[in-house]
């Protein structure tokens, strides 16, 4: 006569999909995506312009520090914005922080911080 409810004894903690999910470990957020290294190298943005001003003694003083400008047609595989015109035509470039991709070799960074 009475209906009588079975209750569900099971733990909400076994019951949740975060358990069986894969944890995916952090990494630091990235506004400026850069086309994976090749293996010994290392990408960094340089500053192009600053205040409307082109920054030329900072792009000369990485490239005599041993950076180099990468080139989009380098990572045909990889959409990147690129400068269209200028001396810096076909090199990576980001747009809204007026900075350029270049690479530099990882162990030129570790015989410069010795």
């Amino acid at each position: 006569m009475s209906d009588v409810k079975t209750l569900n004894r099971t733990s909400r903690e076994a019951d949740a999909r975060g358990k069986s999910a894969r944890r995916k470990p952090w990494a630091p957020p990235s506004r400026l995506d850069a086309p994976p290294a090749p293996v010994g190298y290392k990408h960094r943005w340089i500053r192009a312009s600053a205040g409307g001003v082109e920054d030329r003694t900072n792009i000369a003083g990485r490239l005599r520090e041993g950076y180099e400008l990468v080139r989009a047609d380098e990572y045909p595989d990889f959409p990147v914005p690129t400068s269209d015109d200028g001396r810096h035509a076909g090199v990576i470039w980001f747009v809204r922080t007026n900075t350029l991709s270049s690479r530099f070799q990882r162990q030129m960074m570790v015989d410069m911080l010795a």
